[in-house]
């Protein structure tokens, strides 16, 4: 189980680059977190440690955006906005997590029946002394 800290925005890079792995081995990594707990932030960092040149931001009103990078399409799921599974079913949110191609998905919580078997499940909390604390959930 993986359990990392970052006391500023400055160590993201350095988490990014231990969660890459991951997501590079099992295509969908899932990220739980409150509002501001810096779900966007680590997609930006791993966008750019994979070489992808765009310039990313929530997809909170896009629900999906898609990134190319030098590993391939990384597709970022907001699902904040979503109230019923079926919406994001017809966006094809579905046929994406099972392409084979890399997926991060905030709010995962509200389209966990359309995963597949194996994702990567990473919590994000805010401590009391505003660390981010990045943790595995099995």
């Amino acid at each position: 189980m993986i359990e990392l800290v970052a006391k500023s925005q400055a160590e993201l890079p350095e988490i990014a680059a231990q969660l890459l792995p991951l997501l590079k081995s099992k295509k969908v990594m899932a990220l739980y977190g409150s509002m501001g707990a810096g779900k966007t932030t680590l997609v930006s960092e791993l966008v750019h440690q994979l070489g992808g040149n765009s310039t990313t931001s929530s997809p909170s009103y896009a629900i999906h955006h898609q990134y190319e990078t030098s590993c391939g399409l990384l597709n970022h799921f907001d699902f904040y906005r979503i109230n019923h599974l079926s919406e994001a079913y017809y966006l094809g949110a579905e046929d994406i997590f099972f392409s084979g191609e890399m997926c991060v998905v905030e709010w995962p919580e509200k389209v966990e029946p359309l995963f597949p078997e194996v994702v990567v499940k990473i919590s994000i909390e805010v401590n009391g002394d505003n660390h981010r604390i990045f943790r595995e959930l099995i």
